[in-house]
């Protein structure tokens, strides 16, 4: 398998860009402009895997403007929760996208032989270890609904965005977006 660009190539490939950048406006420039040239601004929150065959733009065909899109290990919301609650603040949103995908490293690999290198690697913090939330899981569908139920369950997610909240799971073979059926209340 060949390998991916280093850091310093990389930075030789933005010196490329910069050469034809053109500057972006400042959120005050934004908020200046005269309303018939305002931006839209983002009002859906999508949550999906950081693995590099989930392209949430591509997937759902997206533009600049559609969404804010934030991705981490399986797609798990626990790790996003701050960066929602923070950016609902700014920018009010109407719905959240949780997407999981099928072939998932996190539900092949699970938590058990990260935390094992983990507090090999680390002895003395095998207790820091131990509360380590990993998104690792089991079933597919099932890490979608508890990503869901933990918003519809925190009171610090407004109640008409967590009524909004969907889960969804990404075919890999197929391409398709499929929607998961809620799970009861936890």
């Amino acid at each position: 398998m060949a390998s991916g660009p280093t850091v310093e190539e990389l930075l030789q490939r933005n010196a490329e860009r910069v050469k034809t950048f053109e500057p972006i406006l400042s959120l005050s420039e934004i908020s200046n402009l005269p309303p018939d040239q305002r931006l839209p601004m983002p009002k859906i929150f999508i949550v999906s895997c950081c693995d590099n065959r989930v392209d949430p733009w591509d997937i759902l065909g997206l533009e600049k403007w559609d969404a804010v899109v934030t991705r981490g290990a399986a797609g798990r919301m626990a790790s996003q929760f701050s960066n929602l609650l923070f950016l609902d603040h700014v920018l009010n949103f109407t719905d959240i996208m949780i997407i999981h995908h099928t072939d998932c490293s996190a539900q092949l690999f699970g938590n058990e032989g990260a935390c094992q290198v983990l507090a090999e690697r680390a002895p003395d913090a095998v207790g820091d270890v131990e509360k380590l939330k990993l998104p690792g899981f089991e079933d597919l569908e099932r890490s979608v609904q508890e990503d869901v139920q933990l918003l519809k369950n925190s009171p610090l997610v407004r109640k008409e965005l967590a009524q909004r909240t969907r889960g969804f799971v990404y075919d890999l073979k197929t391409g398709e977006v499929k929607p998961v059926s809620e799970a009861g209340p936890a």
